[in-house]
């Protein structure tokens, strides 16, 4: 096993037996059972936070990355989230934007992928919220508990 050394590195929750780990500059899927890591294309990683969700589609059977940069908001110092993009993993392609993702929120970790959807914290003005991505639409859903998730610390 190669062991990269990077001076920040986040590692996700393993989903469907794949952990992603690196900066946001140079994010890398690892898979434990082949001892093997590959490295996933750049992405804009000039913001002020940037926050990477690996989801898995158990029907088409793909892995896909959600990437959100999130920038400063002046009046309330939780930055919401100006680029949202999305990489599906082993079929070459190139981070694509998605465009018109109301309403604007502010993301939050940590995570958790089940069943082909991806719930993670949010924060939508100043109310705490999960929020979860249909990882095979490509599709947020806006709110599941409006205003009545109390810590976000809790998947």
């Amino acid at each position: 096993m190669t062991c990269h050394s990077q001076p920040y590195t986040a590692i996700t929750p393993s989903v469907h037996g794949l952990i992603c780990y690196g900066p946001p500059s140079k994010l890398m899927v690892y898979n434990p059972s082949t001892r093997r890591s590959i490295s996933l294309p750049n992405v804009d990683a000039h913001r002020i936070r940037m926050y990477h969700y690996l989801g898995y589609d158990p029907i088409d059977g793909d892995y896909k990355m959600l990437c959100m940069s999130r920038g400063m908001h002046a009046r309330r110092g939780r930055g919401l989230a100006e680029k949202i993009q999305i990489l599906t993993l082993g079929d070459g392609s190139s981070w694509r934007m998605i465009e018109n993702c109301p309403p604007p929120h502010s993301p939050e970790s940590p995570y958790i992928c089940i069943d082909g959807v991806l719930y993670y914290g949010a924060y939508l003005d100043l109310e705490k919220d999960l929020q979860y991505w249909d990882v095979d639409s490509d599709r947020r859903t806006i709110s599941i508990f409006p205003g009545q998730v109390e810590n976000l610390m809790f998947l």
